[in-house]
């Protein structure tokens, strides 16, 4: 099992909203890969809605990530907002139109809150 498996494997034996460590994911590390291909799996993984990024260093699992997902088709969830739209099912949008909208009211309310200030 090379280490893009035992990666996805590790995180689909976590249950939803369990935490995760950076130091968990680079406990994976084979020869052939090096720190950057782990972080970058985990940053895409964030990317694409897999993991939420709660501090530095530690991430929370969202949802479980597909045993069929590949490296490529990874990439294109996390980047391209046409396959990210694709790949999530309708309770995820909309949770994460929930989510986006609460970001932006919030963010209102802090710019009325500076400029009253």
């Amino acid at each position: 099992m090379n280490t893009w498996e035992r990666i996805k494997q590790y995180i689909n034996e976590k249950e939803i909203g369990e935490t995760i460590t950076r130091k968990e994911l680079t406990s994976f590390k084979l020869e052939l890969h090096n720190m950057n291909s782990i972080d970058s799996y985990r940053n895409q993984f964030s990317k694409a809605g897999f993991l939420k990024t709660i501090s530095p260093g530690i991430y929370q699992k969202v949802k479980n990530i597909p045993k069929d997902l590949t490296t490529s088709l990874l990439t294109k969830v996390a980047y391209d907002k046409t396959y990210r739209r694709w790949f999530m099912n309708i309770e995820d949008r909309l949770n994460f139109h929930k989510e986006k909208n609460e970001r932006n009211n919030n963010r209102k309310k802090r710019k009325t809150d500076f400029i009253m200030e």
